[in-house]
């Protein structure tokens, strides 16, 4: 049999990988543990090694290509075997476009990577709706990164068949989230369903009373024996499913990661109790199944051995339902799934038995609480910084700096406060490059290019575009940007683009009046520079007389892993420096 050889994840922090070079080519025999093709990533280039015995059928991808983590790089089986793919020249020209998958008429589009960290995205909105018709280029649905709020353009024309995902859902990159096609075209049913699911839905009968049709409620399990909560992230079911114990049930945060829950007990599921987003804890309601639970189920109406298919046996002992008390209906007397479907759904002779499982009470909002889901670009921020808080070493120091000859300054040159602030960041980055790195595993990753993360206010938070190459602009230059990052945060025109490659942030917290604070570090930056307000404060000058001057604190938090606070006192000397002696930056000039 084939197997398909997929992208491993070598790093924690690894999304895709580029195939550096194979060491086997097609007709060229495998034995498991040899070499098979040198895999390089962001941080190392590693050999991978073959996980099975045979022949190298095809490589999936060439050297130099860059592929997901997840994906398949190459195949391994018989020599007589053909890969279980089709080929690319099978398919039509539509599905051979990045972010999609063909079957037949219709068109799976998948969810793209639109930033290099981006391993997950939020529908944030659909723009198209089942049977609307879709042209190639207009857009199709906005989605939610870490950064940035995206629109996803359409890239076939047809008919909209199906949504994969609901606005809110999280969707890992690569995973399905819609399908175009042909008006009439069947779905791909690997698309139509959970993986768990069967492809036959089970009967659904509406509840005539809440006493009629009885539920079990099934609760959180403890995932891990230190676990408090969990977040759910997505449900891998769907109402109306039919789920063993065991299968996958939802993906969910516990502990910092994700994590996949299994169904602690099997049956059709009723209702999805907790949503997207919700926090739980083991023992809260999690999901109820149609029925009674084992426990309550009813007695057997006959007695003796009884003929089931291997399906109907599999669905009635993962929910306890004895084969003794389902009506057969099969050919020859045989009980079939779709019989203990309906005796699942059976109304209980004794109501009273058909008690829920106990499970931890959970509180409401009250009236007059709102309650704000803790998800998408909020949610990311969150994370990221609980990264900083949780891995960093980080230390804050401050200095006063005068701002007085920067003021004289601008007199003459009408920009902002902080292109001044900024261009004395990036000088001072290159007198003190430690200052501009990052730690990764056990190395330390010095940047010779400055990019200099600006701290914007959005809508939706805030957020850091990167002002690339930040040392070799001049003042105005850097002010021109500045006005544009904020001009496109406010509009939500802010691109993936704008957010890669930052080595160094300035946040300045004095606009909204703050005198000082300690910022935080964004990781995996070493260093983040902090301004508050600039204030008339009362100082002696040189000649020993008091005179009020424009104040301003600089506030500079640091990875004391990477950065000895020495250094770290010196490099916001040598940025107080620039600050009150302008005249030493850059030569003002256009470029």
């Amino acid at each position: 049999m084939a197997t398909e050889v997929l992208m491993p994840q070598i790093t924690m922090t690894m999304i895709e990988g580029v195939i550096a070079a194979w060491h086997k080519k097609k007709g060229e025999p495998v034995t498991e543990g040899e070499p098979l093709a040198d895999i390089e990533t962001d941080k190392v280039v590693q050999t991978l090694n073959a996980s099975a015995t045979g022949v190298f059928l095809e490589a999936r991808a060439e050297v130099g290509d860059i592929v997901p983590v997840g994906k398949p790089i190459c195949v391994i089986g018989e020599s007589d075997e053909v890969p279980a793919a089709a080929s690319a020249s099978a398919q039509p020209p539509e599905a051979l476009a990045q972010g999609q998958a063909s079957s037949g008429n219709a068109v799976t589009v998948e969810m793209p990577q639109i930033t290099m960290t981006m391993i997950e995205g939020v529908i944030a909105a659909w723009h198209k709706k089942k049977g609307d018709p879709v042209s190639e280029g207009e857009p199709l649905a906005d989605i939610e990164t870490d950064k940035v709020v995206q629109t996803l353009n359409a890239s076939a024309t047809g008919v909209f068949l199906e949504a994969c995902a609901e606005v809110g859902d999280i969707v890992p990159v690569g995973k399905p989230i819609c399908v175009i096609g042909e008006p009439g075209a069947s779905v791909p049913e690997a698309e139509a369903a959970p993986v768990s699911a069967p492809a036959v839905k089970p009967e659904r009968r509406e509840p005539q009373s809440t006493l009629s049709q009885a539920e079990t409620v099934v609760a959180m399990p403890g995932v891990t024996p230190q676990m408090k909560d969990a977040v759910i992230v997505r449900w891998l079911c769907r109402e109306g499913d039919v789920i063993a114990a065991g299968d996958d049930l939802c993906d969910a945060e516990v502990d910092d990661l994700r994590r996949v829950v299994k169904a602690p007990e099997g049956g059709v599921v009723a209702r999805l109790i907790a949503h997207s987003g919700q926090t739980v804890k083991p023992g809260d309601a999690l999901y109820a199944l149609a029925g009674a639970s084992a426990a309550s189920v009813q007695a057997p109406v006959s007695s003796g051995p009884v003929s089931a298919s291997p399906l109907a046996k599999r669905l009635a002992a993962s929910v306890g339902l004895s084969l003794n008390a389902v009506v057969p209906t099969g050919p020859g007397g045989m009980i079939v799934e779709s019989d203990v479907k309906k005796a699942m759904l059976t109304p209980q002779t004794d109501p009273a038995r058909s008690a829920v499982k106990p499970v931890a009470a959970s509180t409401a909002p009250a009236d007059d609480v709102e309650v704000i889901p803790f998800t998408g670009i909020r949610k990311r921020i969150a994370d990221n910084l609980m990264i900083t808080k949780k891995t960093m070493a980080d230390v804050t120091t401050f200095a006063e700096v005068n701002m007085g000859r920067v003021k004289a300054f601008r007199e003459n040159l009408h920009i902002s406060y902080n292109a001044f602030i900024l261009k004395a960041a990036a000088l001072a980055l290159g007198d003190y490059p430690i200052m501009n790195s990052s730690i990764e595993g056990d190395k330390i990753l010095v940047k010779k290019s400055v990019g200099l993360c600006v701290a914007v206010s959005t809508k939706r938070g805030l957020v850091t575009p990167v002002m690339h190459h930040a040392e070799r602009l001049n003042l105005i230059s850097i002010a021109e940007q500045l006005e544009d990052y904020a001009e496109r945060g406010r509009e939500g025109k802010l691109t993936a683009d704008d957010f890669a490659g930052g080595t160094f942030t300035v946040t300045n917290s004095g606009t909204y009046g703050a005198l000082f604070f300690t910022p935080i570090i964004n990781s995996p930056q070493s260093a983040i520079l902090g301004v508050g307000k600039i204030m008339m404060t009362p100082i002696v000058d040189e000649n020993g007389a008091i005179v009020a001057a424009p104040m301003m604190y600089a506030c500079l938090s640091y990875d004391h892993r990477v950065v000895d606070g020495e250094t770290a006192v010196k490099f916001l000397q040598r940025i107080k420096f620039y600050l009150e002696h302008p005249d030493q930056m850059t030569v003002i000039r256009k470029k």
